[in-house]
């Protein structure tokens, strides 16, 4: 008898460690030799069918049965065997003939009541755990069933409930942890759901769908560092989850974060690429790793890539709202607005909850008083059907159609409705910036900036077009990036990152402590980072502007790295300027000071601070443009611009709106139209938002 316990336990070890071959031979001499061990012949039809002989381990199988039958092993594991098969008919006949054999064998329950919910049978797998309870009440798996099922329902509060009672009666399984914190997060309660998440992988440490699940948790935290590595630890234990893939691509391209920048090697978007490539291989028609993809593709500027895909999506998806939304995005950046406006209508007619529709159709719409969409827009304001994220997008569009229609109360009333919900949705720490810039300004003095030794880079036919966030910048770029020499590189994160980069990823504060002690190759360094960066974007020797506005920061640095580059700075009013911001939604979570009014204030004055400190420093050499004067006096500003770059006149300059060039920043539909002056003093029709503040920021014309 010792014996033959011996050979159990060494057979279903190897049978672990998928030692199938092994385990054939042995089990098969082993039940010749034992007639009267049913054991020996279940692991030798499950050593069988592990190795693709489905048709021997079956007649095995229902040779065991014959000969023993009240052995559940049987009938449980020949059910699994056809239900891979997908002979489902015989396989709930089997599990239910399991039960009945066996009715303490959790692992039948479990199984069928699996079955049903892969069937989306709800209700057949939900009378399968009840069983399952009332058989052995004191069980925790028919508990842990039945909240999976209520899961699947989306009866969160339900789930909860059966994971705690499943909990209650074993602590030591990871999974009815696992359930619980899906339903928190569905119910939004992330923090809880990070809880129980923690308290599962104490337990499981092997689990790809954990890890999954607790990143997708993280990153609605805005923990994208700590979501990238559960996504990282999913794929390690199981590279081919498409789920995983895609995840961990999608945090790649959304999470605003420098250190998860330098991890990437600043090449987050190449990177997120390959990543959704695999995800896509193994699941063709996944709708979110499509969404992924065509996000990827326009932040790569491949829109006939992109548009394929949203076309894709559109036949997969059956008419969703997303993706005309999205489809519609992709021509509102290429400046084909009527195909555009086309696919934000039907996206609102298939599902008007899906608010950024509203948004982007109200950012190429000039409403008129009476538009049928403006009362729609109110209607659907009061809905109690949306969430945070969906009203804040409404409100967005409904302050735009009010300013077309001179409702300016109104318009104020939706902009500041926008903002606290996006303040709720994106918090936002004010004094990081705030303590950068005056880093900045303490550490390059003027004998600081002297005694550092430039790149000795020549011939980087680079522009930098630096300002605040809606202060004309790319209009510039549109006016530039028309002449025949120059390309537009559009918002580049590139020259921030290679600092970081070269200071191994700290934080942007300390490294510019780091500064007064670097090397004399720095600025060398941090140049050839660049040029390779941009070397991915650039056709040929055409000058090429990179448009990223906060790179008014790092003036003093760009010019030791690239003494040829040409900087134009653009300055507008500062209340027009900062209206703008404050009136317009980015997804940039860097630019999170533009939802409250006080924190964007605050990020002016540090902004103008810092630019009179580079306007005090000898040898900073640079161009100032004053928005105003560009709408004004478009012809004679614009051969200054052209002049300061060293480029000759071509009246291409002068249409810059006809530039077909892709354009993906808030201003996409502006640059698309001829100068005028419609935004200059904009900020007047807002000027209660202003009341409680002084007249310190600047002048106000």
């Amino acid at each position: 008898m010792e014996e033959e316990q011996k050979n159990i336990i060494r057979l279903t070890e190897k049978y672990n460690e998928k030692n199938f071959s092994y385990v054939e031979t042995e089990s098969n001499i082993l039940r010749n030799k034992n007639k009267n061990e049913p054991f020996y012949a279940n692991i030798y039809a499950l050593s069988l069918s592990a190795q693709g002989k489905k048709d021997d381990a079956i007649n095995i199988f229902n040779e065991n049965k014959k000969r023993f039958p009240d052995y559940v092993l049987s009938y449980f594991n020949l059910a699994r065997i056809f239900n891979e098969n997908g002979e489902f008919k015989k396989a709930v006949e089997l599990f239910n003939e399991s039960i009945i054999i066996n009715p303490s064998f959790i692992d039948s329950y479990i199984h069928l009541a699996d079955h049903f919910i892969s069937m989306n049978r709800f209700e057949d797998a939900k009378k399968v755990s009840k069983k399952c309870i009332e058989t052995n009440p004191e069980n925790a798996s028919g508990y842990a069933s039945y909240g999976k099922i209520s899961l699947f329902e989306e009866d969160f509060d339900e789930a909860i409930k059966f994971s705690n009672k499943s909990i209650e009666l074993d602590n030591k399984s990871f999974y009815p942890y696992m359930i619980k914190g899906i339903a928190q997060h569905s119910l939004g309660s992330f923090e809880e759901a990070l809880i129980s998440y923690k308290n599962s992988i104490k337990l499981n440490k092997l689990s790809p769908d954990l890890f999954n699940n607790f990143g997708v948790t993280l990153s609605k935290l805005n923990k994208n560092v700590e979501a990238i590595e559960a996504f990282k630890k999913s794929i390690s234990l199981n590279d081919k989850f498409p789920e995983a893939l895609r995840n961990l691509a999608r945090e790649y391209v959304l999470a605003d974060n420098p250190s998860i920048n330098f991890s990437l090697n600043y090449n987050n978007y190449n990177e997120a690429l390959l990543l959704i490539n695999k995800s896509l291989e193994l699941k063709p028609d996944y709708i979110d790793g499509l969404r992924t993809k065509s996000f990827i593709l326009l932040n790569l500027n491949k829109y006939t890539e992109a548009i394929s895909v949203q076309k894709k999506l559109i036949k997969l998806g059956k008419n969703n709202a997303i993706d005309f939304c999205n489809l519609g995005v992709l021509y509102q950046n290429l400046g084909d607005i009527e195909p555009a406006k086309e696919n934000f209508l039907k996206a609102i007619r298939f599902n008007s909850n899906y608010t950024p529709s509203f948004r982007y159709l109200s950012g190429i719409t000039s409403y008129k008083v009476g538009d049928p969409y403006i009362s729609i827009m109110e209607e659907k304001i009061s809905s109690t059907n949306l969430d945070n994220d969906m009203k804040m997008q409404l409100y967005y569009a409904l302050s735009k159609a009010y300013e077309d229609i001179g409702d300016f109360d109104q318009a104020a009333m939706c902009i500041n409705k926008a903002n606290e919900n996006a303040e709720l949705l994106f918090p936002y720490d004010i004094n990081l910036p705030l303590e950068t810039n005056e880093k900045i300004k303490k550490i390059f003095s003027s004998d600081l900036m002297s005694s550092l030794k430039t790149s000795g880079i020549k011939n980087s036919n680079l522009i930098f077009i630096v300002g605040m966030p809606r202060s004309g910048t790319t209009l510039i770029e549109q006016i530039i990036s028309s002449h025949s020499l120059v390309q537009g590189g559009g918002e580049l994160d590139y020259f921030e990152n290679c600092i970081r980069k070269n200071f191994n990823g700290k934080k942007m504060i300390e490294i510019i402590n780091a500064f007064q002690n670097c090397s004399d190759d720095i600025f060398s360094c941090i140049g050839e980072d660049y040029l390779k960066m941009i070397k991915t974007k650039r056709d040929k020797s055409l000058l090429i502007t990179d448009k990223m506005p906060t790179n008014f920061k790092y003036i003093g640095i760009i010019l030791k790295t690239f003494p040829d580059a040409k900087i134009i700075h653009c300055n507008r009013n500062p209340y027009d300027t900062c209206i703008s911001n404050y009136k317009n939604f980015f997804t940039a979570r860097s630019m999170g000071y533009t939802n409250n009014i006080d924190n964007l204030l605050k990020y002016y004055e540090s902004y103008k601070s810092l630019m009179e400190h580079w306007e005090s420093i000898q040898n900073i050499d640079y161009l100032n443009i004053k928005y105003e004067d560009l709408i004004n006096r478009q012809k004679s500003t614009t051969e200054e611009i052209l002049k300061y770059c060293g480029l000759n006149w071509e009246d291409n300059c002068l249409n810059f709106h006809e530039n077909k060039r892709p354009v993906n920043t808030a201003s996409h539909y502006q640059v698309r139209q001829k100068i005028n002056n419609k935004s200059i003093g904009m900020w007047k029709n807002y000027k209660n938002l202003f009341t409680k503040y002084d007249k310190n920021i600047s002048d106000t014309n």
